[in-house]
């Protein structure tokens, strides 16, 4: 039953991508990884004002959309 579903989208300046994937809350380790923390400040740094990521976790699964503005 795991799933990957992926979107991309283009429309002038403006990128839109979608995540959404599920996953066993039984094997969700209790320590954080760096991995999202170091995306939101590389976004920072190479989008500033320019991005909007949202990432919403549910019981079983997560959904991540990330809009680039570019010139």
């Amino acid at each position: 039953g795991a799933y990957v579903h992926i979107s991309l989208k283009s429309e002038g300046h403006i990128v839109h991508f979608e995540i959404a994937n599920n996953f066993d809350p039984e094997e969700l380790s209790d320590q954080p990884g760096v991995g999202l923390a170091n995306l939101q400040r590389r976004l920072e740094l190479v989008y500033p004002k320019t991005h909007a990521l949202n990432i919403d976790q549910q019981a079983s699964d997560y959904h991540v959309s990330l809009t680039l503005h570019t010139t």
